[in-house]
């Protein structure tokens, strides 16, 4: 039976995505990704709920959105104590919540909801149980692909910022790393920068310790609102994957951008 360890907090994560033309407000527990798939937890039950005065996108708002936590705070209460069910995550899209659990028993399920059914009769439940012992559903339609993935993680930092009283409308000097395969492509890769208005700096190669060996710096001063950071950390890192690099992020800087060595050496 799947325990989580007291000491680690669920690592909750929230984004949004797109299917076909619509847009998809996910949340998941990241953390399950390390352990997934859970031995035993073979089947996925997936509880819909109908939002009755949808916002624009198709969001629950206002009085019902607190009364969708409300239920949903209910129902993942009552399967993780009477069905031991792991909570992987839930969509919000086109009028409809979707919550998906892992299931290592269902005997108990259709009691369970017909309990949360009888405190709101307003909301017509649907479920349904499926087989997935790979846990597709979590991997394929929860997990966010590598640019959300990103932007998660950006996310992250920018609350970080908030927390600090970080003012996220007020430029900062910013630093963004890249590690690259050879020294042609950093070299590549600065030039480009350096005429979208980046500062640019070579810094020591790491032969034999790194796969990326040949490290490049770049500084530019920008907003850190999470648009902005996303669209930055996007073409960054199409620039690295452009030549053979991997973009490993940013960070702020106390110091202002400063010009730097028009010979390219690198710093020793």
């Amino acid at each position: 039976m799947y325990q989580r360890t007291t000491e680690l907090r669920p690592g909750w994560a929230s984004y949004l995505s797109h299917y076909t033309h619509f847009p998809v407000i996910i949340a998941l527990d990241m953390s399950l990704a390390a352990a997934a798939p859970v031995a035993g937890y073979d089947q996925y039950l997936t509880v819909t709920v109908p939002v009755l005065s949808p916002g624009n996108g198709g969001f629950a708002k206002g009085e019902e959105l607190q009364l969708f936590w409300d239920m949903e705070r209910m129902l993942v209460g009552r399967l993780e104590r009477e069905a031991q069910a792991i909570y992987a995550g839930r969509t919000s899209a086109q009028g409809k919540k979707h919550l998906v659990f892992f299931l290592y028993n269902a005997d108990s399920i259709e009691a369970i909801m017909e309990g949360v059914q009888a405190v709101y009769p307003a909301y017509p439940l649907d479920h349904r149980l499926e087989p997935d012992p790979e846990w597709d559903i979590y991997f394929d339609l929860l997990f966010p692909n590598l640019e959300e993935t990103n932007s998660l993680l950006n996310q992250r930092m920018v609350k970080r910022l908030i927390r600090k009283g970080v003012d996220l409308q007020q430029e900062q000097t910013v630093h963004h790393w890249i590690y690259c395969k050879t020294e042609e492509g950093r070299r590549s890769l600065r030039k480009i920068a350096e005429t979208q208005g980046f500062e640019a700096q070579l810094l020591p190669t790491r032969i034999g310790e790194h796969h990326y060996s040949f490290l490049l710096r770049l500084c530019k001063r920008h907003t850190l609102d999470q648009s902005t950071i996303d669209s930055v950390s996007a073409t960054l890192r199409t620039w690295a994957r452009a030549h053979h690099g991997d973009y490993d992020g940013w960070e702020l800087s106390v110091e202002d951008c400063k010009p730097l060595d028009r010979e390219l050496k690198d710093l020793e």
